[in-house]
């Protein structure tokens, strides 16, 4: 009869024994748990630290203010070429203006919200660099041009650009854009921009008629300009009759020659007015009246 009590007592103690083990396992365990997990957030948290700390020391923000986007009227011009200018009028985020070069310059460009555009011409023998120079006098690179080529960028008025050489990053020359489109042009040997009405002569070939008369116009009330130089017009009417417009150090007036028949009467002078955008709107002839530009 004590065989069964013994073996009872026995299968007692080892339920008491594998008691006390399972709560000596979850009193070690717990901690040790805790622990973990105090380190694994732990580190977390620092890693987000280092994170932050890199992308705030190191990666400027793609969030710019429109004053700040290419393009915008008191911003960089557009480095699309001869492509439609953008105006942007809230905060946004866009690609930001080129990176400034190395080169500073105590010129800088003005705030404008006049569009016109600025032509390179490239006659020299080496590849140059354009840079527009931004409105801290930071020079910022928009496209090189090869020997014998141009090209037209729109701009506004006000800004600044300079020419480099490419290979030995020496400035050629600089402009600043005016109302008017403007051309510099890159030669051998040229350190200065030729005279800037090249463009401007340009821009006021073609067809112009005096308004103020109606049907009661004659040939003399039908003009066109065309170029008689880099910097000369021929002002040329229906009646056969012509004479020289000269540029001057104002893109907005042309001086009269002498050649004129109304020379001799005080018209000395022929005033321009342009669109926001540099297109020609009418000119000044005889008499003060007002020739438009016929589309």
């Amino acid at each position: 009869m004590q065989q069964p009590d013994s073996h009872f007592a026995s299968n007692l103690a080892s339920a008491s024994q594998r008691k006390n083990l399972a709560i000596l396992a979850v009193m070690v365990l717990v901690p040790l748990v805790l622990i973990g997990l105090a380190v694994s957030f732990w580190v977390s948290e620092e890693s987000v630290r280092e994170h932050a700390a890199i992308v705030t020391e190191g990666t400027p923000t793609s969030t710019v203010t429109a004053s700040e986007v290419p393009g915008h009227v008191d911003s960089a011009p557009s480095q699309s070429g001869s492509s439609r200018i953008e105006s942007a009028k809230h905060s946004t985020t866009r690609e930001q203006p080129p990176s400034a070069d190395a080169h500073p310059s105590s010129v800088m460009s003005s705030h404008s919200s006049v569009a016109t555009t600025i032509a390179v011409y490239n006659e020299g023998e080496t590849t140059v660099d354009v840079y527009w120079i931004d409105f801290d006098g930071h020079e910022r690179p928009y496209f090189s041009l090869g020997p014998g080529k141009r090209q037209t960028q729109e701009t506004y008025v006000g800004h600044s650009w300079v020419v480099r050489d490419k290979s030995t990053t020496k400035e050629l020359l600089s402009a600043t854009a005016k109302v008017a489109p403007t051309a510099i042009r890159v030669g051998e040997g040229k350190e200065e921009p030729e005279i800037e009405a090249a463009a401007s002569t340009l821009a006021l070939l073609g067809a112009y008629e005096n308004r103020k008369y109606g049907d009661s116009k004659n040939d003399w009330h039908y003009v066109t300009l065309s170029a008689a130089g880099k910097d000369t017009l021929s002002w040329s009417n229906r009646a056969g009759v012509s004479w020289t417009l000269t540029a001057t150090s104002d893109p907005n007036t042309w001086s009269v020659g002498a050649d004129s028949p109304y020379f001799g009467r005080g018209h000395r002078s022929a005033d321009v007015e342009f669109h926001a955008d540099g297109r020609v709107i009418r000119l000044t002839g005889p008499g003060g009246e007002w020739y438009y530009r016929v589309p």
